[in-house]
């Protein structure tokens, strides 16, 4: 059995233990008899405390995953180990690189420490967003190891880690807290520039597209997908041309290669659609009088949305990052939003068998995976 889905069968035991479990095995020393007794501490603890350990060693301790993680590996023990902190203030994305300036200094300069530390934010930081928003956070961990690309994390660290982060902003969206999320959109373009793409999101992640009053504006959007797909090039090169984003421009030409025709198969657009077919079936159930619920739809939308982009150019698939969380969120909601219970545990039924065929016919749980003392053994 490979590695990974050995991993996401861990979690779902850890979850079958923690949530179906209701009482403990206890000996009582006055009485001298064993019986049993209520647990005294949350289930979610019990279920997050395990499996976030779990995660963060196999996030953190990993090998050579991808190119992108011979480049962190590259620039973290060579070029970061050489600059000096002014060089660093002045460079392109510097709070990443000052982060990366402060682990070596501190801890050494050495990949795996700076890879635990970022899989022990990314961790935290999605495991708080779970057991902030959703019902079912169990549920949204096996959901988010199955067909919430965690597996893409293990190379595209920064993009994933600088999604996670941007999900704990978006309490501010809906609770309408402008300032705060431009200063937490500003900090996280600091460690990444994708980071600005999702300012305008605090204005489009609160509209009700199906309300009478906001219909208009369905063909508005409809004509604006369809121009940025059919321009995407023009465009980016456009953005690449401003100069106070000259990480984004290639060196030289001074345009963006966008790889045309290089994107993600156009089964990829299932996925996101399974979460939107979900919240539409439940839409009835659903409460948009919170507008945090408005904005999980809005998120699951806008997953299905750019991923339909990425299948012309691959690197929007990246952007998707943003989105799951809030799609993943969106659908628990959706689900527990019916009034039977046993419609509920259908529902979850079908959402697991879907996650598991996903991993199962979409390869990742077929993908290579190796610690990073294991030159040449892969599991």
């Amino acid at each position: 059995m490979n590695f990974y889905l050995q991993i996401v069968f861990l979690v779902l035991i850890a979850s079958i233990l923690s949530y179906g479990m209701r009482k403990i095995i206890v000996y009582n020393r006055y009485s001298e008899k064993i019986g049993l007794k209520n647990c005294d501490f949350s289930n979610r603890f019990r279920f997050l405390v395990p499996c976030g350990i779990l995660l963060i060693l196999i996030s953190g301790l990993r090998h050579n995953m991808g190119t992108d993680y011979v480049s962190y590996q590259y620039i973290f023990e060579h070029k970061i180990k050489e600059m000096s902190l002014r060089q660093i203030l002045i460079k392109d994305e510097p709070l990443f690189a000052f982060i990366q300036k402060m682990v070596g200094e501190i801890l050494g300069y050495h990949i795996v420490i700076l890879m635990l530390i970022f899989a022990c934010i990314t961790v935290i930081s999605l495991f708080y967003f779970f057991s902030r928003e959703s019902e079912l956070v169990w549920l949204s961990v096996f959901l988010t190891l199955t067909i919430g690309s965690y597996f893409t994390s293990f190379n595209t660290t920064r993009n994933y880690l600088t999604a996670v982060i941007w999900s704990l902003t978006v309490k501010f969206i809906y609770e309408k807290k402008f300032l705060l999320y431009f200063c937490c959109i500003i900090v996280l373009s600091l460690i990444h520039t994708s980071a600005l793409i999702m300012l305008p999101m605090y204005w489009i992640l609160r509209i009700k597209w199906f309300e009478r009053k906001n219909w208009f504006l369905l063909p508005l959007a409809a004509a604006v997908f369809l121009f940025v797909y059919f321009y995407t090039e023009n465009i980016y090169n456009w953005i690449a041309s401003f100069p106070f984003l000259p990480m984004v421009a290639i060196r030289g030409e001074g345009k963006l290669s966008l790889d045309y025709h290089s994107g993600t198969p156009w089964i990829s657009i299932i996925r996101p659609l399974f979460y939107c077919l979900i919240i539409i079936i439940n839409k009835k159930a659903s409460n948009n009088r919170y507008p945090q619920n408005v904005v999980w739809e809005n998120g699951a939308l806008y997953f299905l949305i750019v991923q339909l982009i990425s299948t012309k150019y691959y690197m929007f698939y990246r952007i998707t990052y943003y989105m799951i969380p809030l799609a993943i969120v969106g659908l628990v909601h959706a689900i527990m939003m019916n009034k039977h219970q046993k419609n509920r545990r259908r529902w979850i039924f079908v959402v697991m068998v879907f996650a598991f065929a996903w991993g199962l016919l979409g390869g990742q749980f077929y993908a290579n995976y190796r610690f990073f003392w294991q030159d040449n053994v892969i599991l």
